[in-house]
């Protein structure tokens, strides 16, 4: 934007404030130098660095690119002085007017809570640029003022700003916040005038997500049904909306048509279970212990902790807390979760601790990596009436594997040979996979040999074990094993068959399993099999030919 800078008119005395080096540091030097701490957000040094710059460069030259820098950093650090001292000095040089300096001065004011200032800076500014305001409304909705924000829409508006999609994302914002349905038309009437809507999903979205929340669902599902695409926040949106207003019917009826196009995340399952407990409280009805239960397994599937704390708080309302599918489902909820110790609480205070409820808690310490506790309980366990159970059993396998516990394993194993659980093959493959994980394939291998009967689990623990200790030709007649048996591969003994090849080098084999995973076993490749062929390519000492991963 500006031409290169003179040379330094007074070599000398540049030289002598610097004293570390004895050449004179070039313009260009500087420039990089304060955009560099500046990004790395050393605001003192970008600073002093900025000051030799100004002194040393000539009078007539003003470098904007440092200050916009300096800038940025100011109102990341939230660091006023430095900001105001910005400020002033583009006061000064006289360019506080000018773009995109006007932006990076709003964003300071904006950002440090100033809002009143970036107003002023917004309003005094003569372009019709629409990033000054974008900040100022954007900043506004953040900091809670969202009918402050629309109001200073309408200002913009009536200035002749023009907008964009940014400032219809931070508009419908603040009609969702106010309730504002009437601005919420008028924006989309400007939005269809000006071509904002067409082919934004995201502005759509936000456009149903408003007229829901604002209880126009008629509105919402119009141009819901409009959408040449959508995605799984456009069902949100409108399920959402059937929730708020009560209309469960027509929620469900989404829900079904949403299961058979997007796939239903946690909002989705949060809005429905926390609706429908609401409303049935509101309603005076209760929700019964099969709801709960229900709920909570959701919630464990999920990872949704404050709904699940929710849950039982209509657990405890209901006086349903204390029934055993109730207390082990919130159990499991809270280790999921990871708040072991709340789940620690509820089994000491449960009374009666049945078999599900100690495999419960052994699960959820052995699921969190806390061997001491899980052993400690599962010996517990065993000195109780009933006795461990195969669940309990399979919990802990898992856990010794991944922690090398070799000795904990085999005393599971030998109290299972002793409780002649021979035909749980779901048992003996926890076991497999506990060997090869611990890096004790031979046994492992006597262990695969002697089961009656195995598995697709089966083959693929013993795969991998063989991989992981470099034995890629045992792996591989294994795996060849396992397709004259009739057992067809999946994705994850495709990827510990081509592991195995990458650990010794078998670019030939590999090459073939990658080459005919889709044809033969019906597996489409997926990242893992990427990297591994890519890392036997590297091993063999060649990079081609190369795979070519869908876009």
């Amino acid at each position: 934007m500006f031409s290169p800078p003179l040379s330094p008119r007074n070599p000398q005395l540049l030289a002598s404030s610097w004293p570390s080096s004895p050449a004179v540091p070039s313009l260009s030097s500087l420039l990089s130098s304060v955009r560099k701490l500046a990004g790395d957000g050393e605001i003192s040094a970008a600073f002093l660095v900025y000051s030799s710059l100004r002194r040393l460069s000539p009078a007539a030259i003003v470098f904007l690119h440092p200050i916009s820098s300096l800038l940025a950093t100011s109102t990341k650090l939230r660091a006023v002085p430095q900001g105001l001292q910005l400020h002033a000095h583009l006061i000064s040089l006289g360019f506080h007017r000018r773009q995109p300096l006007v932006s990076r001065l709003v964003a300071f004011y904006a950002g440090c809570g100033e809002l009143d200032e970036a107003q002023a800076m917004a309003e005094s500014s003569t372009s019709m640029d629409c990033l000054p305001w974008n900040i100022l409304i954007s900043g506004h909705v953040r900091a809670g003022f969202p009918l402050r924000a629309l109001l200073l829409y309408r200002a913009a508006a009536e200035k002749g700003v023009a907008i964009d999609g940014f400032t219809c994302s931070s508009v419908l914002k603040a009609c969702g916040d106010t309730l504002g349905l009437r601005h919420a038309r008028m924006l989309q009437a400007r939005m269809e005038k000006t071509g904002l809507d067409a082919g934004d999903l995201f502005l759509r979205n936000a456009l149903v997500s408003v007229y829901a929340k604002c209880g126009d669902i008629a509105a919402a599902e119009k141009l819901f049904g409009g959408m040449p695409e959508r995605d799984v926040v456009s069902w949100n949106a409108m399920i959402s909306g059937f929730v708020s207003m009560g209309m469960w019917e027509d929620a469900r009826r989404f829900l079904e048509k949403m299961r058979g196009e997007v796939a239903l995340n946690t909002v989705t399952w949060n809005t429905i279970i926390g609706g429908n407990l609401q409303m049935d409280e509101e309603d005076g009805v209760p929700p019964d212990a099969v709801t709960i239960v229900i709920a909570l397994i959701t919630c464990s599937k999920l990872g949704c902790l404050k709904l699940g704390k929710e849950i039982h708080g209509s657990a405890v309302r209901s006086i349903f807390d204390h029934q055993e599918p109730v207390t082990n489902s919130l159990i499991t909820m809270y280790s999921r979760c990871d708040r072991i110790r709340s789940a620690e609480i509820l089994f000491k205070n449960s009374n009666n601790r049945s078999s599900v409820a100690w495999s419960c808690i052994i699960a959820g310490n052995a699921r969190t990596d806390r061997p001491g506790e899980a052993s400690s309980l599962f010996r517990a366990m065993a000195r109780s009436a009933g006795g461990p159970t195969q669940a309990a059993i399979m919990a802990l396998l898992p856990l010794y594997g991944r922690i090398g516990d070799i000795r904990h394993g085999r005393e599971l194993h030998c109290y299972i040979t002793k409780q002649a659980s021979c035909s749980c093959l779901p048992l003996w493959n926890a076991l497999l996979f506990m060997y090869c994980k611990s890096g004790r394939v031979s046994e492992a291998w006597k262990l695969f040999q002697s089961m009656e009967s195995k598995d697709e689990v089966s083959y693929t623990s013993m795969i991998s074990g063989f991989g992981r200790q470099g034995e890629g030709l045992r792996a591989l007649a294994l795996f060849k094993a396992m397709a004259r048996r009739g057992l067809t591969p999946d994705h994850v003994a495709i990827s510990a068959a081509l592991s195995a090849c990458c650990r010794v080098g078998l670019l030939t084999e590999g090459q073939w399993i990658f080459d005919n995973m889709t044809r033969l076993y019906s597996v489409v490749p997926r990242q893992e099999h990427y990297s591994s062929m890519i890392n036997l390519y590297v091993r063999s000492g060649f990079l081609g030919p190369p795979c070519r991963q869908p876009g």
